[in-house]
């Protein structure tokens, strides 16, 4: 059991792993700012079946048991390791520059290999994964299965219930990281997201989400809705790691320029509120069992001064940190690079 501060919050001391002796916060009764409806393009007969058929292999699917599960998975991902070159292509050379960035030895064909097929399980593990959590955890036993890590000032941050935006990456379980932070008490919680594009799907996603304390903020009209969330005392939890398509800023990642999203610089400049990081990793062993890391935390007095192509700079050296920390638990099927300079060298710091 964790050791608890002379404060009694039922946290971790900072800079300690160590479990939540607290309650966790209920999901929320009512959501103080309704959100505008956005799904999927796709609709029709067709849509519906396609809907019904993944929620039934995600039902069967999570239940089967662990050597059946990791059998499948590690088969399934071979599969998309042959048959999808476009993301693994995209994959190899995204782990390739990430390796020459931290200094390790070139990988071989076959190693790049093995680290997108690596990359499709953690994939599928993160959606199974969810969806089992959801189903065998209630929310009153959350804090059983996650083992937590503050900075001092993370820890602050939850104890005052300060409204936040909650920067992550696709590390580890990104899905049941908002869970978590929500049950820690950065509720209401909010997730900007972009919907599927299948209608039905899209909606069954949401739902799912809201079901867990998580309601979605969709990538259309979410900067007109985020200042009413913080507003409202919420929190808005933002992945930014992948390539940005509008109005980007060029920044370094991993070594190389890469198109960066500038919807934090502009957020915290309207809302005034600091910028929290947090990272959720999968703990080894058969049991579903996670290991959340909350920190560091970005005042906005100190990021005022920042251009946007230094703002997306630090944030991407917290994503790199996060991801060197479990490299294996990184979504590294995605096109990172493309429309970036040519040379793809970044400058020097």
């Amino acid at each position: 059991m964790a050791e608890l501060c002379s404060d009694g919050a039922g946290l971790p001391p900072p800079g300690e792993w160590g479990a939540v002796t607290r309650a966790p916060e209920p999901p929320p009764g009512a959501w103080p700012v309704e959100t505008a409806a956005s799904a999927g393009d796709r609709a029709g007969p067709w849509a519906r079946l396609e809907c019904a058929a993944a929620q039934a292999l995600l039902g069967l699917w999570s239940r089967l048991p662990g050597p059946c599960d990791r059998g499948l998975r590690s088969a399934f991902a071979a599969l998309l390791e042959r048959l999808d070159r476009r993301h693994s292509r995209a994959g190899e050379r995204f782990i390739e520059q990430a390796f020459r960035h931290w200094g390790r030895p070139p990988l071989t064909p076959a190693e790049r290999r093995r680290w997108v097929r690596a990359a499709y399980r953690h994939f599928l593990g993160v959606i199974l994964e969810s969806e089992r959590f959801a189903r065998e955890v209630p929310w009153q036993r959350t804090f059983e299965r996650v083992q937590i890590r503050t900075t001092a000032c993370a820890r602050e941050l939850l104890l005052a219930r300060r409204p936040a935006l909650v920067l992550s990456c696709h590390v580890g379980n990104w899905e049941l990281g908002s869970l978590f932070g929500a049950r820690l008490g950065l509720s209401p919680m909010y997730a900007i997201a972009k919907p599927v594009k299948n209608r039905y799907l899209s909606e069954a996603i949401a739902a799912a989400r809201e079901k867990r304390g998580i309601r979605i903020l969709y990538r259309r009209g979410a900067m007109a809705e985020v200042p009413a969330v913080i507003q409202a005392g919420g929190a808005v939890a933002m992945l930014l790691d992948q390539r940005a398509n509008v109005k980007p800023v060029l920044a370094p990642f991993f070594g190389r320029l890469a198109r960066c999203d500038r919807s934090a610089g502009v957020l915290i400049r309207r809302i005034g509120r600091p910028l929290l990081f947090g990272a959720c990793y999968r703990l080894p062993g058969p049991e579903l069992r996670f290991g959340l890391e909350l920190g560091p935390v970005l005042e906005p007095g100190a990021l005022r001064d920042l251009s946007p192509e230094d703002l997306a700079a630090r944030i991407n050296s917290e994503f790199e940190r996060m991801i060197a920390a479990q490299p294996e638990q990184y979504f590294w099927l995605h096109d990172r690079y493309r429309d970036a300079p040519p040379d793809g060298s970044a400058p020097p710091s």
